[in-house]
């Protein structure tokens, strides 16, 4: 039978799907960089790489619009490995311009198609040789869904990246999918709290409890915390009274070009002076 949505759909992703194989000669993708903060100091810690597209007519494109389309078309992959060199690229040369870089980290994000990459160590590891960024600069973050649709592959890849030198960040922690039985086997170095529970800090009591709970979790896997979607004042304070070391969100800056994000590294005074905490 005929359906006029499913036909109106269908025409909609194989635009989609032409639309980026021609992002890709046209080179219209651009990585955003949010800053990580360190919550008691205030003081820059690193970014988040974040992948965005510059569409010619739609204007910027959330990846969370068309991610799925590059997955099937199996684009993704080398939209993956354009944005982990992008983002060694760009670091690298913050690090050789402004001193105060040099202990500043870079985060990228991992799909599920990259994790079953048997070869994306060594890529990781290629595109940091080439940049001349050093391993221990950098970190990936694996969406907690993501690690536990398959936790001894996730467990064997974040061992590979844990030799390199690379940190390893569970993202999307606290919305119920993890095994603690394979947590606790996972070598990470930080649990990076959902925007779901920051957003009920200092109103939700169940939110502040989780959040505690997260914290005994990490202090058990000797592991550091970090939250996202940090966005009023209010939400600092339980965070750092749990033990949470590092946060992003719009409170601080809203993920920007290279070229926003430079400013801050022009201004280490920054966090004292233009923000309301």
């Amino acid at each position: 039978m005929f359906d006029e949505l499913m036909h109106t759909n269908a025409v909609k992703r194989l635009a989609l799907e032409d639309d980026l194989a021609l992002a890709i000669k046209r080179s219209e993708f651009v990585v955003y960089y949010q800053p990580i903060i360190k919550l008691d100091s205030r003081q820059l810690a690193g970014f988040e790489a974040l992948l965005r597209w510059n569409h010619p007519k739609k204007g910027v494109v959330s990846p969370y619009d068309f991610l799925n389309v590059a997955e099937d078309t199996g684009l993704i992959a080398w939209i993956d490995q354009w944005v982990i060199e992008q983002a060694c690229r760009q670091l690298c040369s913050w690090q050789a311009v402004y001193p105060g870089a040099r202990h500043l980290q870079i985060a990228v994000n991992l799909s599920a198609r990259q994790l079953a990459n048997p070869n994306l160590v060594q890529e990781f590891r290629s595109a940091a040789n080439k940049s001349g960024t050093s391993p221990n600069r950098l970190q990936v973050e694996i969406a907690e869904h993501v690690a536990m649709a398959d936790p001894k592959l996730t467990c064997n890849v974040l061992l590979q990246f844990k030799h390199l030198g690379v940190a390893r960040i569970l993202d999307d922690f606290g919305l119920g999918a993890s095994s603690l039985s394979w947590l606790q086997r996972l070598p990470l170095s930080t649990l990076k709290i959902d925007r779901s529970l920051v957003a009920g800090l200092a109103t939700d009591r169940a939110s502040n409890e989780l959040v505690g709970l997260i914290a005994a979790v990490a202090r058990r896997l000797n592991v550091s915390l970090s939250a996202e979607g940090i966005e009023a004042v209010s939400q600092i304070a339980p965070l750092i009274d749990a033990g949470c070391e590092l946060g992003q969100g719009y409170l601080f800056s809203h993920p920007v070009e290279a070229a926003h994000a430079e400013n801050l590294l022009h201004a280490p005074g920054w966090h004292a002076q233009t923000r309301p905490w």
